[in-house]
């Protein structure tokens, strides 16, 4: 399944109860060119050698991962 790098923005500012257009600019610079092919990982190597699967859903991997920075962030230092 494909994400981009927006997918990822809305739904961590999401879970992070923000609105990422406050927060994000695009940059033409940095946009690619349309490419005739997609990026994408294939699991199936990791599947064969050590048993792998992916269970976590794509956002829920997501909003975790915010989720543990937002507390990493309230600990004491």
């Amino acid at each position: 399944v494909l994400h981009s790098v927006q997918d990822v923005v809305e739904i961590a500012f999401e879970t992070a109860g923000l609105d990422w257009t406050k927060f994000v600019k695009k940059d033409a610079r940095f946009v690619r060119p349309a490419e005739s092919f997609d990026l994408v990982g294939n699991p199936a190597k990791a599947a064969e050698v050590i048993g792998w699967k992916a269970t976590t859903p794509f956002r829920s991997l997501i909003q975790e991962i915010v989720q543990a920075e937002i507390a990493a962030l309230k600990q004491p230092k």
